[in-house]
């Protein structure tokens, strides 16, 4: 009767540690996944905005009836003709425009913030940039919007597509005429 008592006092003890050992297991695996995001949520969060920064030139579209224009002068002559139809091309200095790299020209052309001079139209603001992520690179004035993992958006007007560069791939959203469509490669 004694050694029946002692078998049972032994194995509560073997499984209270091997209880104590799953919890202690489990409380430093939940730490770990506190202490570091999964790898995947930054890319949709990217692929996401990336997205609705299309939208954003598709909306652009509707407004004005083209895509955000290219860097040339005919491209940007005929936005200012279209939003006034008496617009003075004398009088107002288009070239910093024609200059904007693809970068800037998705912050520029979304109604973003913009250096303090008149170009003869008014932009409206087609998208909410986080302000905490426009950095102007070049220091000309024209800011360029961050993805999450530092990379910057870029508009490509003859592929019509938004994209970032980040990790270990790449996101592309192309705008057909049957929506957005979302793309993901490996960065080259």
């Amino acid at each position: 009767m004694i050694e029946q008592g002692h078998r049972k006092h032994r194995r509560w003890f073997t499984w209270s540690n091997v209880l104590f050992l799953v919890f202690v297991l489990v409380v430093e695996m939940g730490l770990l996944l506190l202490r570091r995001p999964p790898v995947g949520h930054g890319r949709a969060r990217d692929r996401m905005e990336c997205s609705m920064l299309a939208r954003a030139t598709t909306s652009f579209h509707f407004e004005y009836g083209h895509r955000p224009p290219a860097a040339s002068m005919r491209s940007v002559r005929m936005h200012a003709w279209i939003e006034n139809k008496h617009f003075n091309f004398a009088k107002f200095d288009l070239d910093p425009l024609i200059e904007l790299d693809d970068a800037e020209r998705v912050v520029f052309w979304l109604g973003g913030p913009a250096p303090e001079t008149d170009f003869g139209f008014d932009l409206r603001c087609l998208y909410d940039f986080e302000e905490s992520r426009l950095v102007d690179r070049d220091a000309d004035g024209f800011w360029e919007y961050t993805s999450w993992y530092g990379g910057v958006y870029e508009y490509d007007p003859e592929t019509k597509r938004i994209s970032s560069d980040f990790s270990e791939d790449a996101s592309v959203c192309r705008i057909d005429p049957s929506g957005i469509v979302g793309e993901s490669s490996p960065a080259e």
